[in-house]
C-alpha cells in the first residue's frame, strides 16, 4: 500500500538498498512481479551475485567494494587518474568542475544522422567539452561503446556520452536541445 501511493510506476528509477544482498534481491523480484518493467538498481555487497540480479531483472548493479577497490588501486599506480575519476564521479558546482554527462539524439537534434567523428569536433571546437562514449539499444539491452570510431553514425535514440565542465553545461544542453539524463 505504501508503495502504491509513492506512484512508483511513474519513478525513472528504483533504487534498492535495503542492506543485505538477500533482501535487495528479494525486494527487486517482489517489485518486478507487481510493477512489471521497472528500471531497477540494486546495492551489491558481494560481487560475485552480479550475474543473479541481472537475471532476476535488475538493470544496473553497483558494489560498492569493487568501485572503491578499483579507486585504491588506481591512486597507488596512476594517482593522477585517481584524482581525475573523482573528480568526474562528483556534481558540477562550479564553472571549473567536470563530469561525465549523456544527452539523448532526439530527430530534430543536430547530430541525428550525424558521424560521430564529425559531431565530436564539433562539440570540441564550439564548447571545449568531450564526447567520450555513446549508447543505443540493442537486442541483448543496451550496448557501450567507448571511444567510437569517426564513421559510427549517430542515430535518433542513442545517448551521447559527454565530459563537460559547469561552464560549458548550459551550452552543451541548448545545443543538444535537450537535458541530460536517461528517458528510457
Amino acid at each position: 500500500e505504501l508503495i502504491k501511493k509513492t506512484n512508483i510506476t511513474e519513478a525513472h528509477a528504483v533504487f534498492l538498498n535495503r542492506g543485505s544482498d538477500t533482501t535487495n534481491l528479494v525486494y527487486g523480484l517482489n517489485l518486478r512481479k507487481h510493477y512489471g518493467d521497472l528500471n531497477l538498481v540494486a546495492n551489491l555487497e558481494n560481487p560475485d551475485l552480479r550475474q543473479t540480479f541481472i537475471t532476476a531483472g535488475i538493470r544496473h548493479v553497483v558494489s560498492n567494494n569493487e568501485i572503491t577497490a578499483k579507486l585504491v588501486a588506481s591512486y597507488m599506480f596512476e594517482p593522477d587518474v585517481a584524482e581525475f575519476t573523482e573528480n568526474i564521479l562528483s556534481y558540477i558546482e562550479h564553472d571549473d568542475d567536470h563530469d561525465l554527462k549523456q544527452y539523448r539524439v532526439t530527430a530534430s537534434a543536430p547530430f541525428h544522422d550525424v558521424r560521430f567523428g564529425d559531431a565530436f569536433m564539433e562539440i570540441k571546437r564550439k564548447l571545449n567539452c568531450i564526447v567520450v562514449g555513446l549508447a543505443r539499444s540493442a537486442p541483448e539491452g543496451r550496448e557501450l561503446i567507448k571511444t567510437p570510431p569517426d564513421d559510427l553514425i549517430i542515430h535518433e535514440g542513442d545517448y551521447l556520452i559527454v565530459l563537460v565542465n559547469g561552464k560549458n553545461l548550459r551550452g552543451l544542453q541548448s545545443m543538444l536541445g535537450v537535458s541530460e539524463g536517461y528517458t528510457g
